[in-house]
């Protein structure tokens, strides 16, 4: 992963990577439980070019979700299968645990052109702190 050449900030990394990331690996796993395509765009809320795009790689390509990670989305994606409409529950309190894996920190620490004195994001745990000022 490249480093951007601006300054972005950890809310822009959740929504240009981890979030892409979630839907792709939740859109897989209920296709897996038999459900079309049309119904799992339905029940995330995208497109079915956007199902199609996350099955051949053509979106969400880069893995950065970590095996720990995907097993979290495999629950998830457990639950919405029985219960669509918990969709929007289930992926923000994913989202959440994501985040206490360090991911976002990890990421922002790749991607932004900040120092370590300008970086502070606020999203870790006290014992997470330093994966976001790591050099």
């Amino acid at each position: 992963m490249a480093k951007t050449t601006k300054i972005i900030f950890p809310p822009e990394i959740e929504v240009w990577y981890i979030l892409p990331a979630v839907r792709k690996h939740i859109s897989l796993e209920l296709i897996k439980t038999g459900l079309a395509q049309k119904q799992v765009a339905k029940i995330i809320g995208v497109t079915e070019a956007s199902i199609s795009h996350y099955k051949k790689d053509k979106r969400a390509k880069e893995d950065i979700l970590d095996e720990a990670c995907l097993k979290l989305v495999k629950i998830a994606a457990g639950d919405i299968a029985k219960d669509p409409l918990h969709f929007y529950k289930r992926a923000t309190t994913l989202l959440n645990e994501i985040k206490k894996t360090g991911l976002l920190c990890r990421l922002y620490e790749e991607k932004t052109v900040l120092t370590e004195k300008e970086r502070a994001c606020g999203n870790c745990k006290e014992a997470e702190k330093k994966l976001c000022f790591e050099e």
